[in-house]
């Protein structure tokens, strides 16, 4: 939160530091503290546990970390701005190893600063960072401001959107929020020009942790109202097992239509085709277990002792329809082939099992969906050779709901095509 100077008054200064301690923060960033090295030991004592500091003057800038009794810290390093701009921490919580940084811009147009932001959180290696910031730069300069005519500072503004790009950084706020405006009033007054520049800044795998993200609404002026992150501590250890998606990815619309998807689809059908192969082959299993089976236990009591029934019930099925499609001329199959009629006739049986599948979905009679399912279960998968493909049924690769129209085609003699491959 940006307190806008709590050098020159104790009273503001604890009135802020009690309304803090009762929203039960675990860390907390002052910006704008109006701070010199001679308060460190009596604002730590105020306090009452471990604080950081980064001075500028009484007057202007500064920045502090202050963290609560009773919270698993340990700060590994740190880099101390001498402007009063940044702290930058490698911080153990909970045995989770986070970049830790706390910033407060100018406000003119200064994008070095951000050069050097860029820079020292390039030092640490871990991959959790969690950014506290009062930029002085509007990242949403329609959502983020109210009264203001013009976007300053943009190529500060530029150098934020680098880092967030750089490191897959998100704020939580505006990511769960994309439509509201987050803005607040620093004054009474209905005309006062005011912009949100308070941002948190997460990476992804803080992001996946996060309970809330929220503006906390304070009535102490001049303040800037307070933007808090809370997110849980139980971060899982990282080993072996460990996988991180970079789905930074996904919002960049020119990789999801460039992305190599069809080499991904490609093994996903081959994976396919390999389960469906070994399915087909512990059913055909099954069928020959349940007729040995039977043979075995229930032939030479005349049937009555039925073992493996639904196996044997499958086997029969199967055996059915293999002797129904035998038959070109039988009442069952006419009948069928009337409620085929709109799905292709009788060329329904020469189809692919991925189509007979299809076909099955589309059926509304129970005991002939049934039957399809059999059949598709028996159909073996073609294979993915040039001749055999063009040897096979138009209707194998079109959608159903065009069947009507090509299937005239065999009133013209064109039931297949064919083609030459150089």
């Amino acid at each position: 939160m940006n307190v806008r100077g709590i050098f020159s008054s104790k009273k503001k200064r604890l009135d802020i530091f009690d309304w803090v301690r009762g929203k039960h923060a675990s860390i907390i960033c002052f910006q704008e503290t109006h701070s010199n090295d001679d308060i460190e030991k009596l604002w730590q004592d105020e306090w009452g546990n471990t604080c950081i500091f980064s001075h500028c003057n009484n007057k202007s800038a500064g920045v502090s970390v202050m963290f609560t009794k009773g919270l698993d810290f340990k700060i590994h390093d740190s880099k101390i701005d001498q402007k009063g701009r940044f702290i930058v921490l490698d911080l153990s919580l909970y045995e989770q190893r986070i970049t830790f940084f706390t910033v407060y811009g100018f406000n003119t147009d200064e994008p070095s600063l951000f050069s050097d932001i860029l820079h020292n959180i390039s030092c640490y290696i871990n991959t959790s960072i969690l950014m506290c910031i009062d930029w002085n730069v509007v990242q949403d300069f329609h959502m983020d401001t109210y009264n203001i005519l013009h976007n300053r500072n943009l190529n500060s503004g530029n150098k934020i959107e680098e880092i967030s790009q750089t490191f897959e950084l998100l704020d939580p706020w505006r990511t769960c929020h994309p439509d509201d405006k987050k803005i607040y009033l620093a004054s009474n007054l209905p005309y006062q020009a005011e912009s949100i520049r308070l941002f948190f800044l997460v990476s992804e795998d803080l992001f996946s942790l996060m309970k809330n993200a929220k503006l906390l609404y304070l009535d102490t002026k001049p303040i800037t109202q307070p933007l808090c992150f809370t997110f849980s501590a139980s971060l899982d250890k990282r080993g072996k097992g460990y996988w991180k998606f970079n789905s930074q990815l996904l919002r960049d619309t020119v990789y999801v239509e460039k992305a190599p998807t069809e080499a991904v689809q490609t093994n996903l059908n081959d994976k396919k085709v390999e389960l469906e192969s070994m399915r087909e082959q512990k059913i055909e299993g099954l069928l020959l277990r349940s007729r040995a089976n039977w043979h075995e236990n229930d032939f030479s009591q005349g049937g009555l002792n039925m073992v493996h029934l639904q196996s044997f019930c499958t086997y029969l099925k199967l055996s059915w329809v293999k002797r129904f499609l035998s038959n070109s001329d039988g009442t069952w199959q006419n009948l069928l082939l009337a409620e085929l009629k709109q799905l292709g006739g009788d060329r329904v049986f020469t189809l692919q099992k991925d189509k007979i599948k299809e076909i099955s979905n589309r059926l509304k009679n129970p005991f002939w969906k049934d039957i399809f399912e059999c059949l598709h279960m028996a159909k073996p998968y073609t294979k993915l050779c040039v001749p055999e493909i063009l040897s096979l049924d138009i209707l194998n690769f079109i959608p159903i709901s065009e069947y009507p129209v090509y299937m005239k085609w065999k009133l013209y003699g064109i039931q297949f095509i064919k083609g030459h491959c150089r």
